[in-house]
């Protein structure tokens, strides 16, 4: 019997590193933002909490495609609940068996 893992795509794999990298982006804006804000004035204050808020939805944007992504690779590969399992080869083994045990039984 052959238990079967997901396998990643291409393409998921290059959507989820773009998104990664996109978000490597944005956070090494937000360390330039926070350096910034040591010296800042009130008016930077503002801009600087509009873009806090932004990384923060930027960053629960790629874990939800993140999750998405996997979710379908999953299914995609027939894995339930963290496993699968290869019903041909099983029905290779459970008919071996039983041509055991009906060679067995012929003594």
């Amino acid at each position: 019997m052959t238990i079967k893992t997901p396998q990643q795509g291409d393409a998921a794999e290059a959507l989820l590193l773009d998104a990664t990298q996109l978000y490597a982006d944005i956070n090494r804006a937000h360390k330039a933002g926070l350096q910034k804000l040591a010296d800042s004035e009130d008016k930077e204050v503002r801009a600087f909490s509009t873009l806090a808020q932004l990384h923060w939805k930027s960053l629960q944007t790629v874990m939800e495609r993140q999750n998405d992504l996997n979710r379908i690779n999953r299914e995609q590969a027939g894995i339930v609940h963290g496993y699968a399992v290869d019903l041909d080869a099983a029905r290779s083994e459970i008919g071996r068996r039983l041509a055991c045990l009906k060679d067995a039984g012929t003594d």
